[in-house]
């Protein structure tokens, strides 16, 4: 991850506390999952991974156990959890497709 040039792309969107929080979501996901967001955008601009992220409020509602490892404390809310860290990640690779023409992710 280009977390220099994530942040400073962010900065232009979002208060830093917001682009604390989304850089530290997308580092858990890489460490928890053992990937890095930019293996993943080229080799789909993501797509995989963001599947691997959605839990619907169905899923939710009927216990279906995570489309991926990430790791949760016990009785946390894995529909909100999974919400927040599917968002920073979207917006990292909506950052690589805006930088994808000038360089590669």
């Amino acid at each position: 991850m280009r977390i220099d040039d994530y942040a400073k792309w962010l900065r232009t969107l979002v208060s830093e506390a917001v682009v604390q929080n989304y850089i530290k979501r997308c580092q858990r996901v890489e460490k928890n999952l053992d990937i890095s967001l930019d293996l993943e955008f080229r080799k789909d601009r993501g797509a995989s991974l963001l599947d691997q992220l959605t839990y619907t409020m169905e899923d939710w509602q009927k216990h279906r156990p995570l489309r991926c490892s990430i790791n949760f404390r016990a009785g946390s809310d894995w529909y909100k959890g999974l919400a927040s860290l599917k968002t920073a990640v979207n917006k990292y690779f909506e950052f690589c497709q805006v930088s994808d023409a000038s360089r590669d992710c």
